[in-house]
């Protein structure tokens, strides 16, 4: 494919990304058409984890509350009351501090100049240099798949409690 071809899809490409509300997360994570290095985990539920924290697809409140009609801000975290979305999810809740803290605190994090860019490295923009990237991908992998297990059994519990309630 030539510069030219490529540097057209890639326009094309962001422009259709813009359209789609969906794709908030995507967009800021998303910068070029190329294969992204998260990809490259070998574990299959890691990676799942990841595509679906990055493509908005996934089982967090923003999601799902968007199925129901819910307005962004009723979409609330059961764990912590914030607005539960892939930021929150990724850098924020409580509920994944001791992940976050025992997966993350081997890796050199670089320094962020805001958020956005600090969500875009977790999720999946890390590790560009080949030197840190099998590290990264194995740390990632775990924290991923750690947070997503704690998830699902604090919303395991919290049914329960709702049938029991009920």
């Amino acid at each position: 494919m030539t510069v030219k071809t490529h540097l057209a899809e890639q326009s094309y490409w962001r422009s259709r990304m813009k359209r789609k509300a969906k794709l908030r997360t995507y967009r800021i994570i998303k910068r070029d058409l190329e294969l992204e290095p998260y990809l490259e985990m070998k574990d299959l539920k890691s990676r799942r984890t990841l595509s679906l924290l990055r493509s908005g697809s996934n089982f967090l409140r923003i999601e799902s509350g968007r199925w129901t009609g819910q307005d962004i801000e009723e979409r609330k975290c059961s764990w912590c009351d914030a607005v539960e979305d892939e930021a929150h999810f990724t850098l924020d809740c409580d509920l994944f501090v001791t992940p976050r803290e025992s997966c993350l605190g081997s890796l050199v994090v670089p320094v962020f100049s805001g958020r956005t860019e600090k969500l875009a490295w977790f999720l999946g923009g890390f590790a560009r240099t080949p030197r840190d990237k099998g590290q990264a991908l194995a740390v990632m992998s775990e924290f991923f798949l750690c947070s997503r297990r704690i998830w699902g059994k604090y919303k395991d519990l919290e049914q329960d409690w709702l049938r029991a309630e009920g």
